[in-house]
Formats: C-alpha cells, sequence, structure tokens
C-alpha cells in the first residue's frame, strides 16, 4: 500500500476541505476522521498526534486562554473598558471602540475581547436606535487587526508558529509580527473609520425583529374554565412533545412561568405561551382541550428575560435539532426562535438544525446565567451588559503583572512560555476557588484540532510530498519575494476563509519547509506570509472565530463581509509583501 501513500494524503485532504465547506459535521469530527484514516493506511502513528502536545507554541495558547479567562472573571476587561454612555455620534463609537479592541488585542487573546465588548456596543446601538450593523464588523475587523501585531494576540499566529516548530523550522518571536502588524492595525483602522459607514447597511437587530414579528413565532392561549386540562401536569396533559411547538411560558395572576417544567399543573385561567409555528393553532384546536386563541398577543415575558446568545463553531448544539439537544434541561431556559444570515427561520422550530453563528432569542430561567456562564459554546449579545468594575489595587496588580510577564521575553531574559506559566501560576494563587472554572473555559475543541492539525503536516513529511514541492516551485517567480509573499499569502487567506486557518496552515506549511530547504529566503519571511494570510480574515463570517460571533447579533448577509473586507484584505496583502520584501 506504500506506494498510494501519497494519493491517500492529497485525497484526504482533499475530503477534509470539502467537508470543512460543505459538511454538516462538527470540525473536531472532520479532523478527527482525517487522522483515522491516515492512523489505518500506516500514514502516522499514535505517536506522531501524542506529540503535538508537547509542542511549545500549543502551551503557549492554552496559558493564554487561560490567563484570558482570568482577566474575564475578575472583570479586568471590563475596568478597561471605554465607557459608552456619554458618547451620542456613531463616528465617535466607531473611533473610540475599535481603538479599545485594536490596542489590547495584540495583548490577549482576541476573542474574550470581543466576547465582552460585543454585548457593550449593542446596548449602546438599542439606547441610540442605530443598527448594530453600523459598528460590529468593524469591531470584529479591528480585533483581527490587532491581534495580528504579536505573536500571542490571536490563535492564528500561534498555531502557525506551532506547525513550523512541528516541522522543525525556526520559532517566530513575540514581535516577529509587530512591522507588519502594527502598520495595518493603523492603516485598517483609518480605512474603518472613513469607509465601514459607507459600505454597511442598516439592518434591524434580532431582537428588535422579534418583538415587531412575534405574532409568527409565538401562539399565546387561554385555558378556559371547562378546559380538560386544568389539573393536569405538562407531562399529563400531552403538552410536552407537540408537534411543531414547544410550551415555553405560563402567565398566571399576571405573573411569569418560565420556562415550564414538565411537572407544572395547568390551572382556569391560564394563559400558555408556545413557541414555534403558528400554523399548528389548528392541530391545537382539534384537540378538543378547551383552549381560547385570542387576536392579539400579549407576550407578558419580563424584556430583560428575553436574552439573545450566538451559537459557537464549538457549540455542542452544531448540527443538532432544538428538539434534541436538552437544551431547556441543561440552560434552564426556552428557545423561543432562532436567527440566521439576516432572516428569522420559519417552521417547526424543534426541527431546526443549529448552525454555528446562529441567534437563539431565549426566555432564561432563573438559573440561566450561572450554567452558562463558563459554556464556551455561547457568545451573549445582551445580558452580560453591566457596570464596569470597581477599580481596584488586585486589578492593576494583574495588569502590571502581565505586563512584566511580556516585557521579559521580549527582553530575550526568559523563554515565553516559561514567563507566561510563572505568571499565570502567581495568578492561581489568588483564585483557587475558581480553578475549576476557568478550567471549564478552556476551548478543548481548538486544541484538539491544532494537535489534529499538526499530525496532517507530519503526514504530508512522511510521505514525501514536500519533495514534489520542487517541481512546482519552478512555476514560481521564486526571485520575486513580493510577489511570493503575495502569492503565499493569497492562498493562505482564500483558504482559510472557507476551511479555517488550522486546516489551511497545515495543508500549506510544508510548501513553506520545501523553500526553506530548497535555499529561498528565510524560513521566518514564508511562515509569516502565511500566518498574516490566514489571520487576516475579512471577506466571509466563517473565516474567524470574531467574524461568525457579531454575525448574527447584527443581522449580517455574507455580502456585508465582501464589501467591506476585500479592499482591506486586498490592502493587507499588498503591505504584508512590500514590508517582508524588505526585510
Amino acid at each position: 500500500m506504500q506506494e498510494y501513500f501519497q494519493e491517500i494524503v492529497v485525497l484526504t485532504l482533499v475530503a477534509l476541505a470539502a467537508l470543512l465547506t460543505f459538511g454538516s459535521l462538527s470540525p473536531i469530527w472532520i479532523f478527527f476522521g482525517a487522522n483515522l484514516v491516515l492512523l489505518l493506511t500506516g500514514i502516522i502513528e499514535v505517536q506522531d498526534i501524542l506529540h503535538g502536545f508537547s509542542n511549545e507554541a500549543l502551551a503557549i495558547l492554552i496559558l493564554m486562554l487561560m490567563i484570558s479567562e482570568v482577566f474575564k472573571r475578575k472583570r479586568v476587561l471590563y475596568y478597561i473598558l471605554p465607557q459608552l454612555v456619554e458618547i451620542k455620534s456613531l463616528k465617535k463609537l466607531l473611533i473610540l471602540i475599535t481603538s479599545f479592541v485594536g490596542v489590547t488585542s495584540p495583548w490577549l487573546n482576541n476573542t474574550p475581547i470581543v466576547a465582552i465588548t460585543l454585548p457593550q456596543v449593542v446596548e449602546w446601538s438599542k439606547a441610540q436606535n442605530i443598527s448594530p450593523s453600523k459598528v460590529l464588523i468593524p469591531l470584529s475587523y479591528a480585533s483581527i487587526l490587532g491581534g495580528c501585531v504579536t505573536l500571542i494576540g490571536t490563535s492564528t499566529n500561534l498555531i502557525a508558529n506551532s506547525i513550523a516548530i512541528d516541522l522543525g523550522l525556526p520559532s517566530l518571536q513575540l514581535f516577529d509580527f509587530f512591522m507588519v502588524g502594527s502598520i495595518m492595525l493603523v492603516l485598517g483602522l483609518l480605512y474603518l473609520w472613513l469607509f465601514a459607514d459607507l459600505a454597511l447597511m442598516p439592518r434591524l437587530d434580532p431582537s428588535k425583529f422579534f418583538t415587531q414579528n412575534k405574532r409568527q413565532y409565538l401562539i399565546e392561549s387561554f385555558v378556559t374554565d371547562n378546559s380538560s386540562l386544568i389539573g393536569k401536569t405538562v407531562n399529563e396533559a400531552g403538552l410536552r412533545n407537540l408537534e411543531g411547538t414547544y410550551l415555553v411560558q405560563i402567565i398566571r395572576g399576571g405573573k411569569s412561568i418560565q420556562p415550564v417544567t414538565p411537572n407544572h399543573k395547568i390551572l382556569a385561567q391560564d394563559k400558555l405561551i408556545f413557541a414555534g409555528d403558528p400554523k399548528v393553532v389548528s392541530d391545537i384546536t382539534n384537540k378538543n382541550w378547551g383552549l381560547s386563541f385570542p387576536d392579539e398577543l400579549s407576550f407578558a415575558a419580563d424584556a430583560e428575560k428575553v436574552t439573545e446568545v450566538v451559537v459557537s463553531p464549538n457549540s455542542h448544539l452544531v448540527n443538532k435539532r432544538i428538539k434534541d439537544s436538552q437544551f431547556r434541561a441543561k440552560y434552564d431556559a426556552a428557545i423561543l426562535a432562532v436567527h440566521r444570515g439576516g432572516s428569522l427561520l420559519k417552521g417547526k422550530i424543534g426541527e431546526v438544525i443549529l448552525k454555528p453563528g446562529d441567534v437563539l432569542m431565549i426566555l432564561e430561567g432563573s438559573d440561566f446565567s450561572s450554567r452558562i456562564e463558563n459554556n464556551p459554546g455561547f457568545y451573549l449579545i445582551n445580558s452580560t451588559a453591566r457596570p464596569a468594575a470597581a477599580k481596584t489595587w488586585h486589578h492593576w496588580m494583574m495588569i502590571a503583572g502581565f505586563v512584566v510577564s511580556i516585557i521579559l521575553p521580549a527582553l530575550g531574559w526568559v523563554k515565553l512560555s516559561l514567563s507566561l506559566l510563572i505568571y499565570f501560576a502567581v495568578l492561581l494563587a489568588f483564585e483557587r476557588k475558581n480553578i475549576g472554572n476557568i478550567r471549564k473555559a478552556i476551548d478543548y475543541h481548538l486544541i484538539l484540532i491544532i494537535v489534529l492539525s499538526l499530525s496532517l503536516g507530519k503526514a504530508i513529511m512522511n510521505v514525501g510530498i514536500g519533495e514534489h514541492f520542487n517541481t512546482w516551485l519552478s512555476f514560481l517567480p521564486l526571485d520575486n519575494t513580493f510577489l511570493m509573499v503575495l502569492i503565499l499569502f493569497a492562498v493562505s487567506n482564500v483558504l482559510s476563509s472557507f476551511i479555517t486557518s488550522k486546516a489551511a496552515l497545515a495543508i500549506l506549511m510544508p510548501v513553506c519547509l520545501a523553500l526553506v530547504t530548497s535555499g529561498f529566503l528565510e524560513a521566518r519571511i514564508y511562515i509569516l506570509a502565511l500566518a498574516f494570510g490566514s489571520a487576516a480574515n475579512f471577506i466571509t463570517p466563517f473565516g474567524y472565530q470574531t467574524n461568525l460571533m457579531v454575525y448574527g447579533a447584527g443581522n449580517y448577509k455574507t455580502i456585508d463581509y465582501f464589501k467591506l473586507g476585500l479592499p482591506l484584505t486586498v490592502i493587507y496583502g499588498v503591505v504584508c509583501a512590500t514590508i517582508l520584501s524588505l526585510c
């Protein structure tokens, strides 16, 4: 079978790319399946996969994720987040919030920065009666621009470094990204300030759309005095498994009961609120339960209890039907409606298969906030908007300690991984009670995907595909560094926009190794070209996590990203190629 190893690897990579682009499986299962094929065919060994866990750059990524979580739990970022209450101008908000995100993203993982800033911006937009769509894509783009300034600003840079180290290439340093990244941060922010308002259409945010059209998604019924349901529990009355709808709220004596459990009893004069397809009203009336259906919907849920959350790419809900997700039992909340790609989904809500970036309109129960607090499968849009944390000395100490842990490696006095490890150990000494919560917040899917990506790169090298790159290299302008960097940037950017940066880097990094071993330029230039191309994801909502976070919250369509992001991507590629060719 060995003579077919190269063909097996190529077909596996093609299948991986196709499934990531068009498939419905979770990325972790797609990567796992690809590695399983390579294991069963003997192309890689188990130790090749396990070796990825010892990668130093991966250790840095894990430390950064945990440090970011501590900062989030201690509300350090809330403390330094600018106050938006006094701002009345969209232009001023755009300048202030993108500057804040752009300046902080190089030093902390940019995803939690957006997660904390997002609800603040949404609340401001609602208060000022301005569409969030005018601000949220710039917010995401600013985080990407800032994340590209240093090695630790975005997971993509750390992934590129992980694969490079695994292939025997030299490790990147903390500020190797700084020259290109800082120049593009300034140019990118100027571009957003000048053109974002012109390029982005004002779109109705999901909560307003739902409020204005709730009659399309909610059914209200009234329990008459002669109803056969009186005295029965929800389960006994047969209200648990209705076709196309489900009971989300009982209004009794002006008070709301939500979410409804199977053991709640139905009483006369109750108002029952169902979520789902209003077309099933006729099915309910045919059951002769003694329910009446008023013409006007008087949905009485407390507005503060209707919450919006975005489904994360790594959520366990992805590709599951709502009725199979046990959402009410797990999170003490009921899904009222699902918003995707610029519109609210209609039809039987229980049959909706959830996708990354979906916005869920949720009627939350008393335990919802505590159950979702440390869950990386969701991003809260509006229920986390709280006052800034009080100014205390330990916030300053945490910030100062983090700055020191970055400066020391920059001066070459200690390795970055050791410096961050010591800093995190100090944090844990003061956060002993929250160790479990910090552990729960780690994105294990991301870590496993990185490890599995490393083994894909190992497979490419094991079968000698890299040697064949030398033949293909003759077609490239190898004597023109500008064009070579621009080509690598463009290829990695397009691939990352559709198949994730992890897969793109795993496929393309062996090309970088072939270029280096063939004597063309230094490794650092090629690794940076691929890293910048993979990280600068501006043209689709699916290429980077922060783009997906704001996708549903801003009621965006894919064309919005393309219109604003394509010119920014072209500028980034030209600046990257120009600076790296002069280095």
